[in-house]
Protein backbone atom coordinates (compact mmCIF):
# COMPACT_ATOMS: atom_id res chain seq x y z
CA UNK A 1 0.00 0.00 0.00
CA UNK A 2 1.17 3.37 -0.72
CA UNK A 3 -0.53 6.12 0.30
CA UNK A 4 -0.62 9.27 -1.77
CA UNK A 5 -1.89 13.11 -1.14
CA UNK A 6 -2.87 12.78 -4.67
CA UNK A 7 -6.93 12.33 -5.47
CA UNK A 8 -6.95 9.52 -7.56
CA UNK A 9 -10.80 9.93 -7.60
CA UNK A 10 -10.02 13.25 -9.96
CA UNK A 11 -8.49 10.98 -12.74
CA UNK A 12 -10.13 9.32 -15.14
CA UNK A 13 -8.59 6.03 -16.37
CA UNK A 14 -8.35 5.91 -20.31
CA UNK A 15 -6.69 3.28 -21.61
CA UNK A 16 -4.05 3.75 -24.71
CA UNK A 17 -1.32 1.54 -26.34
CA UNK A 18 1.85 2.36 -27.04
CA UNK A 19 3.41 2.49 -30.77
CA UNK A 20 6.51 0.29 -30.33
CA UNK A 21 8.62 2.51 -31.91
CA UNK A 22 8.93 5.04 -29.73
CA UNK A 23 10.51 5.21 -26.34
CA UNK A 24 8.84 4.33 -23.37
CA UNK A 25 9.55 6.42 -19.74
CA UNK A 26 8.34 5.86 -16.58
CA UNK A 27 9.78 7.36 -13.60
CA UNK A 28 9.75 6.93 -10.11
CA UNK A 29 10.49 9.23 -7.29
CA UNK A 30 11.51 9.05 -3.47
CA UNK A 31 14.13 8.51 -0.88
CA UNK A 32 16.19 4.98 -2.13
CA UNK A 33 15.21 2.20 1.33
CA UNK A 34 14.49 -0.85 0.53
CA UNK A 35 11.06 -0.29 2.12
CA UNK A 36 9.96 2.00 -1.19
CA UNK A 37 10.38 -1.01 -2.91
CA UNK A 38 12.42 0.27 -6.12
CA UNK A 39 14.72 -2.55 -6.91
CA UNK A 40 10.84 -4.19 -7.02
CA UNK A 41 10.59 -1.52 -10.32
CA UNK A 42 13.93 -1.80 -11.49
CA UNK A 43 13.33 -5.68 -11.91
CA UNK A 44 10.40 -5.08 -13.32
CA UNK A 45 12.21 -3.27 -16.25
CA UNK A 46 13.70 -6.35 -17.55
CA UNK A 47 10.59 -8.30 -18.02
CA UNK A 48 9.07 -4.87 -19.95
CA UNK A 49 12.00 -4.51 -22.07
CA UNK A 50 11.53 -8.01 -23.65
CA UNK A 51 8.26 -6.60 -25.28
CA UNK A 52 9.63 -2.56 -25.41
CA UNK A 53 13.34 -2.89 -25.44
CA UNK A 54 13.41 1.22 -25.51
CA UNK A 55 11.96 1.46 -22.30
CA UNK A 56 14.11 4.22 -19.81
CA UNK A 57 13.12 3.84 -15.92
CA UNK A 58 14.28 7.41 -14.52
CA UNK A 59 14.82 6.80 -10.85
CA UNK A 60 14.88 10.75 -8.57
CA UNK A 61 16.24 10.60 -5.19
CA UNK A 62 19.30 9.17 -2.93
CA UNK A 63 19.55 7.24 0.25
CA UNK A 64 21.28 3.95 1.51
CA UNK A 65 20.29 1.77 -1.03
CA UNK A 66 21.49 3.76 -3.95
CA UNK A 67 24.69 1.56 -4.43
CA UNK A 68 22.39 -1.49 -4.19
CA UNK A 69 20.72 0.22 -7.11
CA UNK A 70 23.56 0.36 -9.55
CA UNK A 71 24.74 -3.23 -8.85
CA UNK A 72 21.49 -4.65 -9.71
CA UNK A 73 21.18 -2.42 -12.84
CA UNK A 74 24.49 -3.73 -14.13
CA UNK A 75 23.57 -7.37 -12.41
CA UNK A 76 20.67 -7.18 -14.75
CA UNK A 77 22.28 -5.51 -18.01
CA UNK A 78 19.79 -2.42 -17.97
CA UNK A 79 22.64 0.24 -17.99
CA UNK A 80 20.69 1.64 -21.04
CA UNK A 81 17.37 1.30 -19.43
CA UNK A 82 17.69 2.46 -16.14
CA UNK A 83 19.01 6.14 -15.09
CA UNK A 84 19.73 7.09 -11.64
Amino acid sequence: IHPSVVNCERFVFKSRSHPGNQQLRILSMGRFVEKKGFEYGIRAIAEIKKEFPNVLYTLVGGGVQLETYHQLINELQLQENVEI
